[in-house]
């Protein structure tokens, strides 16, 4: 009976020591766990705040330059109408210019002449109109009038020459 409390005494011991030693093992990784966990909550808290500070800077740098972008196209549109504007006056000058020499042509020569007149007229009566429109318009819309009305300038100023060449000689 000895014998095997003896045996009993050894087992409970072997069984203390494994005891002891896996409880140690086990608190080391947790503590290890909880150390790195904060190290890493401390990390994504730096990051998040880089990142939004950049974030903040981007909208800022984003605004000023879609700021600049409009203040510069306001301008080129502003430039692009006083252009096209002295260019309609020019016409209204150049037309009556054309007018006078042609006072001095015979009835046949002034009739044609006031046919090809009025179509010049209309035309640039059509263009004042789409002129007046383009104030009013932006974006894509504006880049198509504009197109359209560019397109009615050249075949203006066409007609004009030709008009001019054929009375002038």
């Amino acid at each position: 009976m000895k014998l095997k409390l003896w045996r009993k005494w050894i087992v409970l011991g072997v069984i203390c020591v494994f005891a002891s030693a896996c409880s140690d093992k086990k608190e080391e990784p947790a503590d290890k766990i909880a150390t790195a966990t904060k190290e890493m909550a401390e990390k994504v808290k730096e990051t998040t705040e880089k990142a939004a500070e950049s974030a903040k800077k981007a909208t800022a740098e984003v605004k000023e330059a879609v700021s600049d972008a409009t203040e510069w196209t306001r301008e080129k549109v502003g430039e692009y109408m006083d252009k096209v504007n002295n260019e309609l006056g020019d016409l209204d000058k150049k037309f009556e210019e054309l007018g006078a020499k042609v006072a001095n042509l015979g009835d046949e020569a002034k009739e044609q002449f006031k046919g090809q007149m009025e179509q010049l007229t209309g035309k640039k009566k059509e263009a004042a109109d789409q002129f007046a429109k383009l104030k009013d318009l932006s974006g894509d819309a504006w880049v198509a009038a504009k197109a359209k009305f560019d397109k009615l300038m050249v075949e203006i100023k066409e007609l004009y020459e030709t008009i001019k060449a054929e009375f002038s000689a």
